[in-house]
């Protein structure tokens, strides 16, 4: 299925992605685009042959695999400039916490193909574990691309939507336990005389 890949937002995880996808092996004449309002976060993945929208205006009436790395206050904003406006064909992936696909179709006036993921930070290393949920518009072919933007920073799993907020507490946020958990165990090290760096280092 040709389409181009746009990324919308280079956060920690859409900047992640990206770099997933440079690696990547895209359908034959698709091509990596990417968008963010602070456009120097562009100029770094520019060099490495993504090429950057000039507006969000600019994607109108075509047919792409859009992935959004925004932040869910940053969807109304999205809706404003894109929606009804997206090509029938499109598929969209959306990694907004606690946003239902129902609301996404709804803010972008989209009724065809939406696939809501939940990764984690490990994205940022290429350890992910992503899982994720397809619309009822959504074909294998739709799934394929998501695995393939997924897959590209770690594992990718499907589930049904109604599991992602038991997913979100246990993969998504887990991690942040984990490393709190770490901490807390290196300060107790260093409580009972070690030096930081080895209680740190015992500690992971």
């Amino acid at each position: 299925m040709k389409k181009d890949f746009v990324v919308v937002g280079l956060g920690n995880m859409g900047g992640s992605l990206t770099r997933g996808l440079l690696r990547a092996k895209l359908p034959g004449g698709s091509r990596l685009r990417i968008y963010d309002v602070h456009r120097d976060r562009m100029q770094p993945f520019a060099k490495e042959a993504a090429l950057p929208v000039d507006s969000l205006e600019a994607l109108a009436g075509e047919d792409l695999c859009l992935i959004l790395c925004v932040k869910p206050h940053d969807l109304a904003k999205l809706g404003d400039v894109l929606g009804g406006k997206l090509g029938e064909g499109s598929l969209v992936i959306s990694v907004l916490a606690g946003t239902p696909i129902q609301q996404i179709a709804l803010r972008l006036n989209f009724k065809g193909a939406i696939i809501r993921a939940m990764p984690n930070i490990a994205a940022t290393i290429g350890y992910a574990a992503t899982v994720m949920c397809p619309n009822q518009m959504c074909t294998k072919e739709h799934e394929t691309l998501a695995e393939l933007v997924f897959s590209s920073v770690g594992d990718a799993h499907w589930a049904k939507e109604e599991m992602l907020d038991t997913v979100t507490g246990l993969s998504g946020s887990g991690p942040a336990y984990i490393f709190y958990l770490i901490e807390m165990l290196a300060q107790s090290g260093e409580k009972l005389g070690l030096n930081a760096d080895m209680a740190m280092e015992l500690a992971r």
